[in-house]
Formats: structure tokens, C-alpha cells, sequence
């Protein structure tokens, strides 16, 4: 069995990926850099989400 804390760093890993994914999609659709959200969504995983959720759509000028 592998060490518990291969465990969780894999388990951190799939977390940052969906949170990093999810953000980019909501990156996608308020008009923001969508690398810049999927770095947030990855380190921060709830937090980022949050962050990104509650960003104002981007106005075009």
C-alpha cells in the first residue's frame, strides 16, 4: 500500500485539476484569462472557485 502521503498528494492533484478546470470554464464565460483561472482553480481549488465565481463578467471597451 502506498504511503499516506502519496495518497494525498494525488488526491491534491485530481482536486487542483477539477477546481482548475471548473474555473477555466467560468474564466471562459465572464471573458477572463482562462491559464490565469485554471492556476487559481488548481492552487487554491475552493477558494479559486469562489474567487472566480463571484468575478464580474468582463466588459469590452
Amino acid at each position: 500500500m502506498p504511503a499516506p502521503e502519496i495518497l494525498a498528494l494525488g488526491l491534491y492533484l485530481v482536486f487542483g485539476c477539477v477546481f482548475g478546470y471548473v474555473c477555466t470554464k467560468l474564466a471562459e464565460r465572464k471573458g477572463y484569462s482562462k491559464a490565469g483561472f485554471f492556476a487559481l482553480g488548481f492552487f487554491l481549488t475552493v477558494v479559486g472557485f469562489i474567487i472566480a465565481a463571484l468575478m464580474p463578467e468582463r466588459q469590452n471597451a
